[in-house]
């Protein structure tokens, strides 16, 4: 898969072939100058860039709308934003200005100072990078643009001295910068899902790699079963608004021997699905997810709480009636809730509590999965004190706690990226379930 921007030769601005040959290149180059000035101010003028300083840190979005006065009104919503301006907000919008040039080429520059854009090409120290000190380069990147080319409403850009493609893309003249971003933000908001760092790309080649890191939009990915450490490949990343794509394709690895090899199979653009997974437009195939559930439920650091206030059917019921009879029976105490957790102390599986400041187990065996999707829990018939005191005060306790355990579940993973929340539909009766947290 070749670097798109290499890919596009053609340009919309066509001139009859005799007019080509009557006119010297100092005069093709001005009219071409002219054609790209007129573009970018046509149609309302508005343009999102998709920036890359560097290929060490991920790109950015600005939006920018190109007036026919040479200004040009720069609004970016990320850090730098806020770093430039010396605040917090990291949304802003700053007025400069802008013009097409001839060199070699056509040269869009933002030949006026611009905090929120001109930020990155600053060669300033950077504060708060690994980097001990990067003065004297800073970011490294351009505020220059060769002209590359033009494909309809895209344009092609290269910065112009340290060469990464960027890419232009013209937008609605109703745009609205500030829900423009708000689009990207539900990209990256998607994306944070640290509680779960590994998720799984299954991947059109027939493999499948675990993918690290996604939410700093540089990620990693090694084919599953390997080694992180040695086996990954990365690289930068952009959130757009449909999704995210890498600077330039990425090649996928595959783990053989004793060392990674390049598998020929090259992954760029995702777009966000309407289930919460990523799915790579590159081939309709690839796409990332979470783990499978049944490597994830039983994960020992994870405590999957139970929401009472959505459990429905025989649950719902039973809840009801254990509640009441914890809050006025010899308890009294508020029936807070049940989770399904891992007890480090007892190297044990539990079905835990909470009622009032009382804390208590009730001993399961390890997870049954039959499949990637079905679980029953099973009680070792053991618990603790305080599941003790559970029992012998609530005399409904006991068959609340046999109506979770008779039955196995289907576990519903409605968000196939992000599984914080998940549905445990009775296989006896889909009518009773009840949904659980990640804690």
């Amino acid at each position: 898969m070749a670097l798109v921007l290499m890919g596009v030769t053609t340009s919309c601005f066509k001139m009859e072939e005799a007019d080509i040959f009557d006119q010297n290149a100092a005069e093709r180059l001005e009219n071409a100058k002219n054609e790209y000035s007129k573009m970018l101010t046509d149609k309302g003028g508005v343009w999102a860039m998709e920036y890359f300083a560097n290929t060490g840190e991920p790109g950015y979005v600005y939006v920018m709308k190109f007036n026919k006065d040479g200004s040009v009104d720069i609004s970016g919503d990320n850090k730098w934003v806020a770093e430039g301006l010396g605040q917090s907000e990291t949304f802003a919008t700053k007025n400069s200005m802008w013009e097409v040039i001839t060199d070699d080429g056509p040269v869009l520059t933002f030949n006026t100072y611009n905090p929120i854009f001109h930020i990155f090409a600053n060669p300033e120290d950077i504060p708060d990078t690994e980097e001990e000190d990067e003065q004297g380069y800073g970011h490294e990147g351009d505020y220059e643009f060769d002209i590359m080319s033009v494909q309809g409403d895209t344009l092609f850009v290269e910065g112009k001295k340290y060469r990464l493609p960027i890419i232009m893309y013209r937008l609605s003249e109703e745009t609205q910068p500030v829900d423009y971003f708000a689009g990207i933000n539900k990209i990256l908001q998607s994306t944070n899902i640290t509680k779960f760092p590994d998720l799984l790309l299954t991947a059109g080649n027939g493999h499948k790699y675990i993918v690290n890191d996604i939410s700093t939009l540089i990620p990693s990915f090694y084919e599953q079963g390997g080694y992180k450490i040695v086996d990954q490949v990365s690289a930068n990343a952009i959130a757009t608004e449909k999704g995210f794509r890498f600077i330039v394709p990425l090649e996928l690895y595959n783990t053989t021997g004793e060392a990674p090899v390049p598998s020929g199979y090259y992954v760029q653009h995702f777009e966000l699905q309407q289930d919460g997974s990523f799915l790579c437009t590159d081939d309709n195939v690839s796409r990332i997810t979470s783990l499978p559930v049944n490597e994830i439920f039983p994960v020992q650091s994870y405590a999957w709480e139970i929401e009472s206030t959505t459990l429905a059917g025989e649950f719902a019921t039973r809840f009801a009636t254990l509640a009441a009879e914890v809050k006025g029976g010899a308890m009294r105490a508020t029936l807070k809730g049940f989770q399904f957790k891992y007890d480090t102390k007892q190297k044990s599986y539990s079905f835990y509590y909470e009622a009032g400041s009382r804390k208590g187990n009730f001993w399961l065996n390890e997870y049954a999965f039959d499949g990637t999707n079905n679980v029953k829990f099973t009680p070792t018939g053991t618990n603790d004190s305080n599941g003790g005191v559970l029992l012998k005060n609530a005399a409904s306790a006991q068959s609340f706690l046999d109506f979770v355990f008779s039955t196995s579940y289907d576990i519903v993973q409605e968000n196939k990226l992000n599984p914080s929340r998940l549905k445990l539909v009775s296989k006896a009766n889909p009518e009773d379930f009840f949904f659980v947290n990640v804690k």
